[in-house]
């Protein structure tokens, strides 16, 4: 009988552990939600949300397992708006929120020191396309990071911003529409997604690496009005074999193409006026790379590591040159076979010169041969020309001596008939 009795005791006391426990579940669950109400977070359905300032939603969670999903114009009454959030830089480098940023400290002097960000489809492994309403403006940091099976992606002509790391890990995604409303995408906003193979890009801001390791990418046509490529904005995109740079771009950013190892033809036009450091070092595949006019600086290993690069001309303006910057590769060893071709008298011709590389010389612009000694060529007339000159004289002189004799002799027989 005591045996009983201490075995319904001591069911007894579990079962009183297990109520407590789940009290206290109960009370952490309570707790929870209060501390999101606290936060202004939301929730109907699967989904959860954020009230805005404007009184508009920003989507905050998701809690379905669909794999076509179509994210709805309105969630409990309220207009979407936005999916996630987040901030960035603006123009005048003050910071700039947008979405359910729902944790921010800034720094004395007025920087971003911390934020926190509801990030609604982080890791979603189920979502493989996902179709945006008309009325989402702004897609928040790190909002789809990490979704595996996620293929397609229709943005909406209105959606201005794209988070930092947005699609980061995407690996899946392949149809992607960038609408011409974008203005803003952040940093490695589309972190290694391999599967995209091609990109129109709109005119607006990108931010560092923001297409960096999309190792399937093969052609990218760059906006008109876009002023520069951005840091590292396809490092690493090891297949991309084409990129058209149009006419307007005038900086080429640091380590924009590093690494790009299939790329093997690059044209600049002449608007451009610098390539930074690294912009194409390591493209290996590099046969054919042309400058405008214009271009003034070349940063360093610029184009280190171009091993399959053999010849290379640079323009008079350029007057800056970093270490390593062509010919050569990060560490300083020569390529074998390659020559800089580059005008005499010239920064270039003095960088070559100086660091052991061979060279070819143009014939010098009529500037050149203006302040030039006066031992040259006279101006418009380059050696090939003058050689066709002495050759012309040399052979009317011999002509002349040629004539001369025949009527000196021809003047001896009339005397001696006579």
């Amino acid at each position: 009988m005591s045996v009983i009795v201490k075995r319904a005791a001591a069911l007894l006391f579990a079962g009183c552990m297990a109520f407590s426990s789940a009290l206290t579940v109960f009370a952490d669950s309570k707790q929870s939600d209060e501390n999101r109400d606290r936060e202004n977070y939301h929730r109907k359905g699967k989904w959860g949300y954020t009230v805005l300032e404007d009184g508009t939603a920003a989507v905050s969670d998701y809690f379905g397992k669909a794999k076509e999903l179509n994210v709805p114009e309105e969630i409990d009454g309220y207009t979407v708006t936005a999916i996630g959030g987040g901030w960035y830089n603006g123009a005048d480098g003050k910071p700039v929120l947008y979405g359910n940023v729902h944790g921010i400290s800034y720094a004395a002097d007025g920087s971003v020191e911390e934020s926190s960000v509801y990030s609604p489809f982080t890791g979603n492994t189920f979502i493989e396309e996902v179709t945006l309403p008309e009325t989402v403006n702004c897609i928040g940091a790190i909002s789809f990071k990490g979704c595996i099976s996620l293929r397609s992606v229709k943005i909406n002509d209105g959606v201005e911003v794209i988070g930092s790391n947005c699609f980061e890990g995407c690996t899946e995604l392949e149809e992607l529409n960038l609408p011409d409303s974008l203005r803003y995408v952040d940093q490695q906003a589309f972190y290694e997604c391999p599967a995209i193979k091609s990109l129109e890009l709109p005119d607006c801001r990108y931010e560092t690496a923001a297409f960096e390791r999309c190792t399937g990418l093969e052609s990218v046509t760059l906006p008109e009005g876009i002023a520069s490529t951005s840091p590292y904005m396809f490092s690493e995109c090891s297949s991309l074999k084409n990129v058209v740079i149009p006419e307007g771009v005038e900086e080429i950013g640091d380590s924009s193409f590093t690494k790009c190892t299939s790329l093997e033809y690059v044209q600049l036009p002449d608007s451009v006026k610098a390539i930074y450091n690294n912009a194409f070092s390591g493209c290996t595949a590099l046969t054919q790379a042309y400058f405008g006019e214009e271009l003034e600086t070349i940063g360093s290993r610029a184009f280190a590591d171009c091993t399959s690069l053999k010849e290379l001309y640079v323009g008079e303006k350029v007057n800056k040159i970093g270490d390593s910057a062509f010919g050569m590769t990060a560490d300083g060893e020569h390529i074998e076979g390659f020559t800089l071709v580059c005008p005499d008298f010239s920064p270039v011709k003095a960088y070559a010169e100086g660091n052991g590389i061979p060279f070819s010389l143009t014939a010098p612009s009529p500037e050149v041969q203006a302040s030039a000694p006066d031992t040259q060529l006279p101006r418009g007339l380059d050696s090939e020309m003058m050689f066709i000159i002495v050759i012309a004289i040399i052979v009317l002189a011999a002509l002349a001596v040629f004539i001369v004799l025949v009527l000196v002799l021809k003047n001896n027989r009339s005397g001696d008939d006579q």
